[in-house]
C-alpha cells in the first residue's frame, strides 16, 4: 500500500512536471531591496503575523512607536501645549520624506510636528494595522495617508522571520509557513501551497480595492473616536504618457471608494500634469513611476494648499 502510494505521488509529479512549467508558479514580483541588502533588511525588519513584516521599533531606524527616525530625530511623545501634530502614514512614497519635506517647507513653524510612519513595501491593510497597534500613543491631531495605484495589489510576502525559517504572508490571511525545500523539489507541494496561500488571482482588483475600502473605514472610524482628523493623497503615476486601463480603472475606484466614505482627500493627478507642463522631473529616480520626486512632492502640496487643505484639526 505504501508502495502504491509512492508511485501515485511519483506519477503525479511526473504529470505535474509535463504540464506546468516552473515559470507557472512565479507570481510574485521580488523586492530587490531585501536580497540586494539582505543583511541589513533583517536588522531593520521582522516578521509579523498580522503585518507580514514590520520594522525593528526601539532602534536608530524606528522608534518605539512607529516613527522613522533614520535621517530625522527622535521626538517627544509628551504632547505640549499649543502643538499640532501630524501623523504621515503610508509606503515608501511617505518613507521616503518627500511629501514631508514639503510640508514641513510650508509648515516650518515652531508650532508643528511631523511624526513620520511609512514603512517600505506597504498596503493600505498594513498601514492601518501597524498605525492601530503602534502608533496610537503619539496622539497626532491630523493623520495624512498616501494611497496608491499599487495598493490593489493583494500579493504574497515571503519572508525569513528570527529563526530563520520562511513565511508567506497574504494581507487578507494569516502567515503560512513554506518548507522551502519542499517547495523547491515538490511540484506537487507547489500546487498545494498556492492554492492554500490564494484560491484567487493574486492581482485581483475586486479584492484589492474590498481590502482598501474596509480598512480605510475602520481608520476613519477610529481616527474620528480619537478626536482626529483624516486626509488622504491619491498619488498618481508618476510618468507623462498615457496610463494603462488597469492604472486608470484602479484611479476611479479609489476616488469612488473615498467619495463614498466621505473621506477628505486630494487627487494628485491633476497636478501631476502641471508638473510636468512646468518641465519638472517627477520621477525620484528616472524609470520609478511610483516614487514622486522632492519637486513634484513640492509641488502636491503647494497645489493642495491652494485647493484648501491646511494640516491640523478642522
Amino acid at each position: 500500500m505504501i508502495a502504491g502510494s509512492l508511485a501515485g505521488i511519483l506519477l503525479a509529479e511526473g504529470a505535474l512536471r509535463c504540464v506546468m512549467p516552473s515559470e507557472s508558479f512565479i507570481h510574485g514580483q521580488e523586492w530587490r531591496h531585501f536580497r540586494e541588502h539582505s543583511d541589513i533588511a533583517k536588522q531593520a525588519f521582522v516578521a509579523d503575523a498580522e503585518l507580514g513584516f514590520h520594522p525593528r521599533l526601539g532602534t536608530s531606524h524606528y522608534d518605539e512607536y512607529g516613527t522613522l527616525i533614520l535621517g530625522g530625530h527622535r521626538q517627544d511623545v509628551r504632547k505640549r501645549p499649543g502643538i499640532t501634530r501630524v501623523l504621515l502614514l503610508g509606503d515608501s512614497v511617505t518613507a521616503r520624506r518627500t511629501i514631508e519635506n514639503a510640508l514641513r517647507q510650508r509648515y516650518g513653524g515652531a508650532q508643528y510636528e511631523f511624526w513620520n510612519c511609512g514603512v517600505e513595501g506597504y498596503n493600505t491593510y498594513q498601514e492601518v494595522h501597524y498605525y492601530k497597534r503602534f502608533c496610537t500613543p503619539i496622539r497626532p491631531d491630523h493623520v495624512v495617508l498616501t494611497l496608491h495605484n499599487n495598493d490593489f495589489d493583494v500579493t504574497p510576502v515571503a519572508f525569513y522571520d528570527d529563526q530563520g525559517r520562511m513565511a508567506v504572508f497574504c494581507p487578507d490571511r494569516s502567515s503560512v509557513g513554506l518548507n522551502p525545500m519542499l517547495y523547491r523539489f515538490s511540484y506537487l507541494y507547489r500546487v498545494w501551497f498556492r492554492s492554500r496561500v490564494s484560491r484567487r488571482a493574486i492581482h485581483d482588483d475586486r479584492a484589492g480595492a474590498a481590502l482598501i475600502e474596509s480598512n480605510l473605514a475602520e481608520l476613519k472610524q477610529l481616527l474620528q473616536r480619537d478626536g482626529t482628523r483624516l486626509t488622504v493623497f491619491l498619488l498618481p503615476v508618476c510618468r507623462r504618457d498615457a496610463w494603462s486601463a488597469a492604472e486608470r480603472n484602479r484611479h476611479r475606484t479609489a476616488l469612488a471608494i473615498l467619495d463614498r466614505l466621505a473621506i477628505e482627500h486630494y487627487d494628485l493627478e491633476h497636478w501631476l500634469r502641471r508638473a510636468l507642463d512646468a518641465g519638472d522631473a517627477v520621477q525620484q529616480s528616472e524609470g520609478d513611476t511610483w516614487h514622486p520626486s522632492q519637486a513634484a512632492a513640492t509641488h502636491f502640496v503647494t497645489e493642495a494648499v491652494r485647493d484648501g487643505f491646511a494640516v491640523g484639526k478642522k
